[in-house]
């Protein structure tokens, strides 16, 4: 949450046009990290099948150190190779060093980025199979962190002395490098330190971990955003405008939203997993279930806050432009955190297929997805019906509505259950009725309150935060069980004295509803 929080910032200071450096800075920075996602989403899944491997095996030390080598090993190589294809490509269009070609710019930056980072997965692989969360979670908040700082820096620079805009890649550097050396520092305390990269002795365990990289590569597509940052290159290929492509790539930041619930999806896959190891299929159909609460619950309260106050805060946050004229993003707002919360739904029901073994059933669903995205966003971008950036979010919409109606029959073959949506379309009530307050108060034609003003958004959004889950509770999308649940949990964390007053105005709520 942290390290989210300064990369909104980030991107907010540079997409200003008073402090920043407008939409075609944010443009420039987005498409980079756009692309760093994609080259990078390979060596990703090659760290997670690492660390789950070596995990598995570290009952045996000298075994787990094998596995650990190997794992470190091939991402190292899959980076250095993807990192000098990127350097090669950025000379072959255009002299990359002046920043004065954007692309050429992207692909540099990005491929020294690469080559850095492919030491930073070994790493991270190799933290996460022991469990060392706390140390991976410090670094990467250094990499944001130390990003906005010198982005400060740049700004003064490129303002005062008149540099080109593509500077600004230069953060992406500075981070990847101080986030390696707090990783390092980490890493040397660990039983096997530093020898890990002794790669003299790397053997045929490398092929077993890169077949299941493979599957958590294609996977990670959806929780990583990647399927929204594919929508941004093709926008960019269609447009060649780095504003337009600035201002939708702002959008995709809040739309990650949408998928906030797949961080519940490694504990899931793990949990399933066990109770799978124990033919407990009680047990994987209640997991399943729950999940399904989870996502309801808590993706559609972050989707009643983005959408009710998509204008304030592109407004407040940004500024106008982003709401008018050629780079208005308000509409795609709407459409693109919708299609990043079907998406999340996808994600979060293919983790139950991961944590059963069928990894490869999961891994071409959500391929099919990744593809059905690239698909669509070209048609529509091709067909030009609306501006560019409603033709993007459209066909990323339309791209995860065609796959979804598949899913809950691919999940009744495996997991032999049908999935509830009773929850699903009470908790849509909820939304609309949240969000058609929020449209009387701040949109027009009925906007009585002005929604460029912070003290207002921040009002409404407090107002909304009352309202959802009243709303939610009164139509019957929460039980008592689940009220029992909750309150245990914060029982566990010494909140009882706090929740219990809340939660008794609820069940007072839920007594008096029809449903």
């Amino acid at each position: 949450m942290v390290a989210s929080l300064l990369t909104w910032l980030l991107v907010v200071i540079v997409s200003r046009q008073d402090i920043g450096l407008g939409a075609e800075g944010v443009g420039i920075l987005n498409t980079a990290y756009a692309f760093f996602g994609i080259f990078s989403i390979v060596s990703a899944g090659m760290s997670q099948a690492t660390s789950q491997i070596v995990s598995s095996k570290i009952f045996d030390k000298k075994v787990a150190f094998e596995y650990a080598r190997n794992g470190t090993f091939i991402i190292i190589v899959t980076d250095i190779v993807i990192g000098i294809g990127l350097i090669i490509a950025s000379f072959i269009i255009d002299l990359p060093v002046t920043f004065q070609h954007e692309l050429s710019s992207i692909f540099f930056i990005i491929g020294i980025v690469m080559l850095i980072a492919g030491v930073r997965d070994g790493i991270v692989s190799n933290l996460a199979a022991v469990g060392e969360y706390d140390d991976i979670v410090k670094a990467y908040t250094t990499f944001p962190l130390s990003q906005v700082l010198s982005v400060i820096v740049l700004l003064i620079l490129i303002k005062t002395m008149t540099l080109p805009v593509g500077l600004i890649l230069i953060v992406y550097v500075v981070g990847v490098i101080v986030q390696l050396h707090f990783l390092f520092k980490y890493f040397r305390h660990l039983w096997f330190n530093t020898q890990i990269f002794r790669f003299n002795k790397v053997d045929r365990r490398v092929f077993g971990i890169m077949r299941q990289g493979f599957y958590f590569a294609v996977t990670n597509l959806i929780p990583s955003g990647i399927v929204g940052s594919i929508a941004t290159i093709i926008l960019l290929i269609f447009t060649q405008n780095y504003q337009i492509v600035g201002a939708f790539s702002i959008i995709l930041g809040y739309s990650m939203g949408g998928l906030i619930v797949t961080g519940f999806a490694w504990p899931l896959i793990t949990s399933v997993a066990e109770a799978y190891g124990e033919n407990n299929t009680e047990k994987i159909h209640y997991y399943l279930h729950l999940i399904v609460k989870i996502y309801f619950y808590v993706t559609f309260f972050t989707l009643t806050l983005n959408i009710g106050l998509s204008r304030g805060i592109l407004s407040v946050f940004h500024g106008e432009i982003y709401v008018t004229g050629v780079t208005d993003v308000w509409i795609p707002f709407i459409l693109v955190i919708s299609a990043f919360a079907i998406a999340g739904f996808e994600y979060v029901l293919c983790s139950v297929l991961l944590g059963i073994g069928k990894g490869r059933i999961a891994a071409i669903y959500l391929g099919s997805v990744f593809l059905s995205t690239v698909g669509f966003v070209s048609l529509f971008l091709g067909l030009g019906f609306f501006s560019p950036q409603i033709n993007a979010a459209v066909g990323f919409l339309i791209a995860t509505l065609v796959m979804a109606p598949f899913l809950p029959h691919i999940v009744k073959k495996n997991v032999n259950e049908t999935i509830s949506f009773s929850i699903g379309w009470k908790s849509l009530v909820a939304l609309i009725c949240t969000i058609s307050v929020a449209a009387v108060l701040t949109w027009p034609p009925l906007m009585f309150l002005p929604f460029n003003n912070l003290g207002v958004l921040i009002l409404i959004a407090i107002l909304l935060t009352v309202i959802y889950p009243c709303v939610l509770v009164f139509f019957g999308a929460v039980s008592e069980e689940d009220f029992e649940l909750f309150e245990r949990k914060m029982e566990e964390y010494g909140l009882k004295k706090i929740i219990s007053p809340i939660l008794n105005f609820f069940r007072k709520i839920a007594r008096i509803s029809p449903f």
